[in-house]
This record gives C-alpha cells, structure tokens and sequence, in this order.
C-alpha cells in the first residue's frame, strides 16, 4: 500500500510529547521491514533534518505554514490534493485532524481527550474549532491508534462508545538513546552551559495549566522551608501558548533564585539532564501519555509523579505517587526522594526494568496492523473488531516481509 503520514507539527529539537512521538515513530517505521511506499507530510523546517535520517525509501514533501490555522487548514482540506495526486490508500494523522472528506483510508493517531474533555484548559480557538473538528476526526477515521488504555476510557467519558470498536492501543514508547549513559565530562559540560546548580529535580514540558506548574513550584517551596530541601529546580522544554499563569508563579516564588528555567534543549542536553537529576517531576493533572516519565525512567532516574492514568501505569514501582492537588504531600515525597539514597537505587533498578518494555519498535509493528487494518476497509473487506486487550505495550510482533529487500 501507499502510505501517507501527516506529521506537520514535528519540530525535530522538540521535547514535547506530541513531537517526541511522531519523530521516533517515524524513525521506527523506517528500520521496519514492510511492503508500503510512504509518503510524508512535514513542515518545510524539519524536512531536511526527517531526510537524512529516513533514508531514500521515503517521498517527503515539505509544506510551509506559520500560524496554526494554516496547519489546521491544511490538514483539513488541502491535503488531499496529494493524496489524490500520489494515489495514497491510507492517511495515517499523527495529530489530532483529520480531511473534512477524506480522499483515501484513515488512521488517525489519538493521544488523549483533554480538548474534549478538559475545554477549559485551552484557548478560544482550540475549544471551539479544534474541538469541533477533532470530534469529527474521531468519527470519520477508519482506525483510531490510541496511546493507552486510559484514551479509550476517556473516549467513554465523552460520549464516543461507537468508535471503541475501531480503537486499538499502539502505545508509545522510549528511545534507544536514552537507555545510553552519558560520561562525567559531558554531564559536567551540559550543566555548566546551562547553568545549572547540582543537585536538582528536573520537570520537562510546556507550561500549559494541566501540568499543574504552580503547585509544583509550591510544593518546592514548602519541601526547601520545611524538610531544608537542598535542591534546585530545573523547568526544560518551550513554555507553550497558556503559560501565563505559569510564568506568573514563576516571577512571584519565594524561591525564584533556586529555579532555573532553560528552555528548550536538545536531546543530548535532555538526556544528560535527566540522568544528572536526582528525580523528575510530573505532576500533571491531566496526561495523553507521559513520555518524559518513560524517558526519565529509560536513564534510571526515578520519578515523583501524579497518582493519575496513564501516568500511575508506567511508574509502577519505580518512583513516588502523589495527589496532584496536595501540596504538601507532593513536598513531602520531593524531600524523601532527594535524602534517602537507598530509596533512589531501589526505585532506579525498577525504572530500567519498566522502560525496556516500552520499544519503538513494538509500537511501529502495531501501527503497521493499523495500516493493514484500514487497508482492509479500503478493500471492501469486512474486518472483525480488535480486541484491545491484546495490544499491551512491550508486545512484540513479527516482522512484515519487504518486498524492496
């Protein structure tokens, strides 16, 4: 089959979750043996960089957009006159949109429900517009991959029990680069560049209310006043759209001299960072799926994180959970994580053990299903339902033979 993936939102250096998934499914799709022609669909600014690490097998087309309306429009309406013209069978939206009246087959990658959920959190246009037409996308896509189990309870909650049957859990999953140790001389340099006190808790992400930044800066506070916590904190990652709030709390903590915000980083600096961190937060309120716990978890740092799904799933045993709406409680765990040193190899063993579960390249095989299924219906043939138990992240799948081998 012809293959179109539609990954406009890519920024290669991005941290977010949302970049982090498409760039390394991308990669994983390309080392996989199948039978499909891809073509990709990429903002003109990370082509080159998507090019030479895909290879020569793969067609990419480079499109020019600067404000997210034009994202939106084109997703929605202007893509399938490359659809049509490259006679794709399947579509596969890594973000959310899908065509108004889509010229082909569809899959369409659902991380999570928040916008439908959750309206509150997001701007004007978002809520309205996005919500509208990503509610639509769900209804028209032939196969929906969903990250986790916790995106089909939250497909329940707002009324789309008529799609669970088209659902399947592909997951996500942790680069192989982050399972790499990083020498004391790089580690050293990183800090230093970025200037960064040791010893410190690192957060990575956006600055968006649901990841609940001005708790956490509370909670910090409280753990440095009433258990001497002897940290600094480190905020890494683009402050987002909606971070107002956050920015604001900011410039108002009591402990502003000790919280260091760096922004966006690369992937080697990010990986130093979480293997010098003493823990990683993430005490969001609400999560798609929590890469930067994964991947936190990939470099034997423990996590202190939000009791909430998916999150509470990929932590297990391997770090502290806590009531993102207790403040003291979450200073409490900040302050047991950074003095008890038998705590941490404890939690650091369990965390190398859960993240070797979670590969790119089981996940790119479950897409490829994904494919095959939606191929199906481009056939004519009738495909049974998927069971969704049956796709566990850490499955392995056997490979698809390729026929330019």
């Amino acid at each position: 089959m012809r293959i179109a993936i539609s990954a406009l939102q890519v920024d290669p250096e991005g941290v977010g979750g949302i970049d982090r998934y498409a760039s390394e499914l991308l990669l994983a799709l390309a080392k996989v043996s199948s039978p499909h022609e891809y073509l990709l669909l990429v903002r003109d600014s990370a082509a080159a960089a998507l090019r030479s690490r895909l290879g020569d097998r793969w067609k990419i087309v480079p499109v020019r957009w600067h404000i997210r309306p034009q994202r939106v429009l084109w997703e929605s309406v202007l893509i399938n006159r490359h659809l049509e013209r490259a006679q794709i069978d399947v579509l596969h939206a890594t973000n959310l949109f899908l065509p108004l009246s889509p010229a082909c087959r569809t899959v369409l990658t659902v991380h999570d429900t928040l916008m439908l959920e959750m309206p509150g959190a997001f701007d004007w246009a978002k809520r309205n517009v996005g919500g509208f037409l990503f509610r639509g996308s769900l209804k028209r896509a032939d196969v929906l991959a969903v990250d986790s189990s916790s995106t089909l309870t939250g497909l329940r909650r707002i009324g789309l029990e008529g799609v669970l049957n088209k659902a399947m859990v592909t997951g996500a999953g942790v680069g192989q680069f982050f399972f790499q140790r990083v020498g004391e001389l790089e580690q050293r340099a990183v800090v230093h560049r970025l200037g960064i006190s040791s010893p410190f808790l690192l957060y990575v992400g956006d600055l968006s209310p649901r990841k609940n930044i001005p708790m956490l800066l509370r909670s910090f506070e409280i753990a440095v006043r009433r258990y001497g916590l002897d940290h600094s904190l480190v905020l890494a990652g683009n402050p987002g759209p909606r971070s107002a709030e956050a920015l604001e709390a900011l410039r108002r903590s009591s402990m502003r001299a000790r919280i260091r915000q760096v922004g966006p980083v690369s992937d080697h600096d990010l990986r130093a960072l979480y293997q010098l961190a003493t823990a990683t937060l993430l005490i969001s309120t609400a999560e798609g799926f929590g890469l930067p716990v994964c991947e936190s978890l990939a470099c034997r740092t423990p996590v202190v994180a939000s009791n909430v799904a998916p999150i509470c799933d990929h932590v297990g045993d391997a770090g502290l959970l806590v009531d993102p709406t207790d403040a003291g409680a979450i200073a409490e765990s900040l302050a047991r994580i950074s003095r008890d040193g038998e705590l941490r190899v404890r939690l650091a063993e369990s965390a190398e053990r859960r993240a070797s579960a979670m590969s790119w390249d089981a996940v790119a095989e479950r897409v490829l299903q994904a494919y095959d299924r939606a191929g199906m219906c481009a056939s004519g043939v009738d495909a049974q339902p998927i069971s969704v138990g049956r796709f566990r992240l850490g499955d392995e799948a056997g490979d698809i033979p390729n026929r330019h081998s």
